[in-house]
């Protein structure tokens, strides 16, 4: 058999200069240069005057050159075409057919008005191949001449060949490049991100049959999280050698199973609370885990810090009698009363509050207290009349302070009403009982007094002041005052009587006292005293008596007495005589 030495030669020279065409383009990471690059070297190997790849995009009906390789002053073809302006040279290469042109003037496979367009830009001779993937045209490889030329069938193949390794840098650049960009938005991705995140891997059983992973990469957050430089290619064990197994146990799972975890993790050494998402990496290997962790240690730390407060509050609440409500920011809505058995309990929403709890004539008091508490963004605070559960009127002192947000405004009031029916009921009971005893006190012309007997201040009922012929406020009411006012005859008497009642508790006695205006009033004086915890005199209170028309119908029956008394002793004395 005989070898045809000639084409074994062309065959040789091909397949080297396809070896360094790959060579060439490897380093290359512009797809644009690679295209540029492939065809000038297509374009010396051949000798032609004009070499470029095509990229076809037949959902859009769009060509593209991105950069072609021209020799001397021929003009480019770089730019973006119709597929439409091509039609009878993209019917062949969708037909998987190269377009084979020796000379464009007298080729049978060139529309007679494509001829002169042709030759105006220099291309006599063409050659193109297709590339098709996936049964669809994806582009195209030419070169052309402005002369002539009989392509041969090597020619086509080499070609061919050249196209397929265009297309395949091209593809393998730009996975790379977008790999790089992926990998660049996600570096950027994760260095922006407050959470730690890192990406390990597992080792092999350590000498001590301990589990190990390798730290692959980490982010600033988690160098600044745990204090520690970037752990990159280091051992997971060495650099956390006392954390437990348990977290070995879950990275095991996520990579033998697949499935992520996220879970909290308690890093006794570092004293944090940890939340962990755990999530195999798809790379192939299912060796590498990506792990995003979060610092919770002052969220748990408030969580729990929330639930034991809202505990010592129901717990406030439960023991307290104090009814409890909360209302909206403006107060038209009341939101929810524990009414405590005061009053009726609201467990829905209500806008009639003011109607079923308040009495018709408080409530413009008590909307107005509303308005300024909303006002100042202060205290609530009002006693008032409430309706009982029974339809009777009750008494509460009810306080509410307001919730702000951070920007201070108001978002809820939250208040307490206390039950002071029963101290209102007495307070009253009280006045009334006043007011019998100033009306017995104005009728019996009984005056009452009051002295602290360590300052010496004291107050005097307007009975006893009237009945010292004086004017309200005139004299201050302290002991002095009172001493002052008795009669200088009587005044031994009257503090003899008072020592004696500071050390034995009981007032008693009667003396004159004089006015004023000149005029003197006998008095009765009855009073007790009330010791402090040391038995000592700390308080006098009693009553004054005006028995001046006592002391003087006395007097005068003394008088008249002796006068009778003088007549019947006269008048014996006389029949005496006469016998």
């Amino acid at each position: 058999m005989g070898i045809d030495i000639d084409s074994y030669h062309l065959a040789a020279t091909q397949y080297a200069f396809l070896l360094r065409l790959v060579d060439a383009l490897r380093p290359i990471a512009d797809p644009v240069e690679i295209q540029a690059e492939a065809c000038r070297m297509l374009a010396d190997w051949l000798e032609v005057d004009r070499a470029y790849y095509v990229e076809i995009d037949e959902d859009m009906g769009l060509a593209r050159v991105e950069r072609d390789y021209v020799r001397g002053d021929i003009g480019s073809l770089a730019g973006q075409y119709d597929l439409a302006d091509f039609g009878w040279s993209v019917e062949i290469l969708r037909r998987g057919e190269c377009h084979i042109v020796p000379d464009v003037r007298s080729s049978p496979l060139v529309p007679d008005e494509d001829r002169a367009a042709s030759v105006a830009i220099g291309i006599i001779a063409s050659l193109a191949v297709p590339l098709s993937k996936g049964g669809r045209l994806v582009g195209a490889l030419s070169v052309t001449l402005d002369r002539p030329r009989a392509w041969s069938r090597e020619e086509v193949g080499l070609i061919c060949e050249v196209a397929e390794r265009i297309w395949s840098a091209i593809k393998e650049a730009r996975a790379e490049a977008n790999l790089r960009l992926s990998e660049t938005r996600n570096r950027a991705f994760v260095e922006a991100m407050d959470d730690a995140v890192c990406i390990f891997e597992r080792l092999p059983l350590r000498p001590d049959a301990l589990r190990d992973y390798r730290c692959v990469t980490m982010n600033r957050a988690m160098q600044e999280m745990f204090g520690i430089p970037d752990l990159s290619g280091q051992s997971i064990r060495d650099s956390f050698p006392d954390e437990v197994e348990d977290w070995y146990d879950d990275y095991d799972r996520v990579l033998e199973t697949g499935e992520s975890v996220r879970t909290e993790r308690e890093s006794k050494p570092q004293g944090m609370l940890l939340e962990m998402f755990v999530a195999r990496i798809e790379d192939g290997s299912q060796q590498r885990l990506l792990a995003i962790i979060r610092d919770v240690t002052r969220r748990k730390r408030a969580e729990e810090a929330l639930r034991q407060s809202e505990q010592r509050f129901r717990a406030l609440v439960a023991a307290t009698s104090y009814a409890i409500y909360s209302m909206s920011p403006d107060w038209r809505e009341m939101r929810q009363l524990d009414g405590r058995g005061f009053i009726r309990d609201t467990h829905a929403p209500t806008t009639d509050w003011l109607e079923a709890y308040i009495d018709p004539e408080d409530q413009p008091e008590v909307l107005a207290a509303i308005r300024a508490a909303i006002e100042t963004k202060g205290v609530f605070q009002l006693e008032h009349r409430v309706k009982l559960p029974d339809g009777t009127l009750g008494w509460t002192v009810s306080r509410a302070i307001p919730l702000m947000d951070e920007r201070g405004e108001i978002v809820e009031w939250f208040g307490a009403a206390s039950d002071v029916t029963e101290r209102r009921q007495a307070e009253e009971e009280v006045r009334q009982t006043e007011l019998r005893l100033r009306v017995a006190q104005e009728a019996a012309g009984v005056g009452t007094f009051d002295w602290l007997v360590e300052t010496g201040e004291g107050r005097w009922s307007p009975e006893l002041v009237t009945m010292f012929g004086l004017q309200e406020g005139v004299i201050g009411g302290r002991y002095e005052d009172w001493i002052s006012l008795i009669h200088p005859e009587d005044l031994p008497v009257a503090t003899r009587c008072i020592d004696a009642a500071l050390e034995h508790g009981v007032l008693e006695g009667e003396w004159r006292i004089l006015r004023p205006d000149g005029e003197v009033v006998w008095v009765l004086v009855r009073g007790t005293v009330e010791q402090d915890r040391q038995n000592r005199p700390r308080r006098l209170t009693g009553a004054q008596l005006d028995i001046t028309e006592r002391v003087l119908t006395e007097q005068r029956m003394r008088e008249l007495i002796a006068v009778v008394n003088q007549q019947i002793i006269e008048l014996r004395r006389q029949q005496g005589g006469g016998n």
